[in-house]
């Protein structure tokens, strides 16, 4: 018994260690005011199942203009 409670307040804490870590802001880009943002998709867009990559990039297209043609503030 104190085997496993010694082993399960190691884990928990190995635990408790490594989450702040996986938290990093590590791969955010930080763009200056007005910068513009170009948004990649990887949809269908050839073959039986073009409409459904085509409605999809219709929809980001819509939603973008929705935003009054801004991502957060970005052209």
């Amino acid at each position: 018994m104190k085997r496993f409670l010694t082993l399960f307040i190691v884990l928990v804490a190995a635990f408790c260690l490594v989450l702040p870590a996986a938290a990093a802001d590590k791969g955010i880009v930080k763009l200056k005011k007005g910068q513009p943002v170009h948004i990649a998709y990887w949809f269908v867009i050839s073959g039986p199942n073009t409409s459904l990559g085509m409605d999809t990039v219709r929809g980001v297209e819509i939603a973008i203009e929705d935003f009054g043609d801004k991502v957060k503030g970005h052209p």
